[in-house]
């Protein structure tokens, strides 16, 4: 039977250029029928209904590279497809975009270093490099996915008050798929910046290191102003790409929408401010009574009157 409210849905997606494929799977996945789903294909597309018994199977599981172009260009269509996976692919997902930002990272410290001073390139210093990569990489995933998942805790208790439908896999893809422009535009700066301030030291008003290792001038504040600008907008465009999907994807994955999602966020944000608040307070207290503590055994063992 043709669903009628499934029509405009599939001529929209033919035109943004998605494959007959993907759009039955994308239907399928929404709970729809085979037959249901082909013949509201076949009304959109203009073909004869002929519902097929044989059953046709989704495509393969978007990989790594068409994941990163899909949830930055198309993120609506992308959560769609990703609502019934598991937590797995989002921590290797993450993993990968870590891997290339460390790895690439690396290669342009070593670019830089062999420009500036070329014998400190040797095998020592490139297995010592390997090990401390290794090591790096390591300590920087646990701490990203620990982070995420602790603050998937906060984030999916305030979503379940406000109504959200989804569980707590969906609000910590919702955060590591997110992030994906801010990882690209890090590895862009990583691949950028290091030949730039070693060949073009002019293009950021730097010039303090040059291939031979030599001083040209002592850097000063005024000379980071158009550093400091060129970062600023690049932060600033990361960070806004990354909000807007990490918002579209943990409203659609909860079946809201990103305003909702942006109030979860917003009570996040003042939750963790007052939490943190507390915690420096109380730090406080224990830092200074142990210091009071300290005071006023040193003034006894002096023979001192004690702080009244």
């Amino acid at each position: 039977m043709i669903q009628k409210s499934l029509i405009p849905y599939i001529k929209q997606q033919l035109k943004n250029g998605y494959s007959i494929d993907v759009i039955r799977a994308a239907i399928l996945n929404q709970g729809y029928s085979h037959f249901d789903t082909e013949d509201s294909i076949n009304h959109a597309t203009g073909k004869v209904l002929i519902s097929s018994p044989t059953p046709i199977q989704p495509p393969k599981r978007m990989g790594f590279f068409q994941k990163m172009e899909t949830v930055m260009f198309h993120p609506k269509f992308f959560f769609e497809e990703i609502k019934t996976e598991g937590i797995g692919p989002s921590i290797l997902y993450l993993f990968i975009m870590i891997c290339i930002f460390m790895v690439v990272f690396s290669v342009m410290t070593i670019v830089a270093a062999m420009q500036i001073n070329p014998g400190v390139i040797n095998a020592g210093s490139i297995a010592i490099g390997a090990i401390s990569l290794i090591a790096a990489l390591l300590l920087i995933f646990i701490i990203f996915v620990l982070s995420m998942l602790l603050s998937a805790v906060t984030t999916q208790l305030i979503a379940k008050l406000l109504g959200g439908k989804g569980e707590y896999t969906d609000t910590f893809k919702a955060s590591v798929y997110g992030s994906t422009p801010a990882w690209i535009f890090g590895i862009i700066i990583a691949i950028v910046i290091v030949p730039t301030l070693i060949f073009l030291p002019d293009f950021f008003n730097l010039k303090t290191l040059v291939p031979t290792g030599e001083i040209v001038e002592p850097p000063n504040l005024s000379s980071f102003g158009m550093a400091g600008l060129f970062f600023t907008v690049v932060i600033l465009i990361a960070g806004l790409w990354s909000l807007i999907i990490y918002l579209k994807g943990l409203g659609q994955l909860h079946q809201k929408n990103a305003w909702w999602a942006l109030a979860v966020i917003v009570i996040k944000a003042i939750i963790d401010v007052i939490v943190f608040s507390i915690l420096i307070m109380l730090l406080g207290l224990l830092v200074g009574g142990l210091l009071m503590g300290l005071l006023t055994t040193f003034m006894l063992s002096a023979g001192a009157p004690p702080l009244a």
